[in-house]
């Protein structure tokens, strides 16, 4: 009955006993033990095989999960970079005579304003400007031209600076003087017939345009103001990509800088 509940392999293999001396039953016996011990070997090479690729898998996977995306993202911002120099180059071609902003062609871009939805005009002034200028449908853009007239105040009043500039015809005298520290901190502009007074960061009324008090200089020797006349287009989402490129001409013979946002 033990015999009987034996697998094929070790009845074949007592079967023997009775015919071949025992020195080959134990050959019969090793060779046998040596298949069974092989076949776990194969088995442990071959899950140790399977996990080590399994690791490189993992490995290739996660880096290009982390590489590629980079890779795409300054690929994107390249191009918009590239795309918002495009702008500037025609803008600028629109914008300029010679070393000048030409008036006529300032005066027609000023008619676009901050994008308004619902607002026809506004979307019809920003529609038109944006064919002007080549950009695509899907892309968007903002445009701001400020100049920045430096008043030399190399003039001596008492403690006091002072210096000239024409606006419009209109000549007028600033005048520097420190009101909270040892320092120079306020001006005072005067047309002859009023003055008006105000410290860094306030604002001016030249000729009926609003000027702001950009810097003064601690030692009195001058004052930087700004004026912005351009502000055309989108808001740029807060989110998101975009590219700035500023350029620079003169105007009025003041320094003025063209900002374009491209999106």
């Amino acid at each position: 009955m033990y015999d009987a509940c034996l697998s094929n392999k070790e009845s074949w293999k007592y079967s023997l006993v009775g015919v071949f001396p025992s020195f080959f039953i134990d050959i019969i016996n090793f060779i046998y033990d040596k298949k069974k011990q092989r076949k776990a070997q194969i088995s442990i090479e071959f899950i140790a095989g399977f996990g080590l690729f399994m690791m490189v898998v993992t490995y290739i996977i996660y880096t290009s999960m982390m590489v590629f995306p980079k890779y795409f993202d300054e690929s994107n911002e390249n191009a918009i970079r590239e795309e918002s120099w495009t702008l500037s180059v025609e803008v600028m071609n629109y914008l300029k005579n010679g070393t000048d902003v030409d008036n006529l062609s300032l005066d027609s871009l000023s008619r676009c304003t901050i994008y308004h939805q619902f607002d026809a005009s506004s979307k019809a002034n920003y529609s038109y400007f944006k064919n002007l200028f080549n950009v695509d449908e899907s892309n968007d853009f903002r445009i701001t031209i400020k100049s920045n007239p430096i008043v030399i105040t190399d003039n001596v009043r008492g403690h006091n600076k002072t210096g000239n500039m024409t606006v419009e015809g209109t000549d007028y005298e600033f005048e520097l003087f420190n009101a909270t520290s040892l320092q120079y901190d306020s001006v005072s502009v005067s047309d002859g017939a009023t003055v008006v007074i105000s410290d860094e960061n306030g604002t001016v009324q030249l000729s009926g345009d609003t000027f702001s008090v950009e810097k003064i200089d601690s030692r009195g020797k001058f004052v930087i103001l700004g004026i912005e006349f351009i502000d055309c287009g989108k808001y740029a989402p807060i989110r998101g990509m975009s590219s700035k490129t500023t350029r620079f001409v003169t105007y009025n013979n003041w320094i003025t800088s063209i900002d374009m946002v491209y999106w």
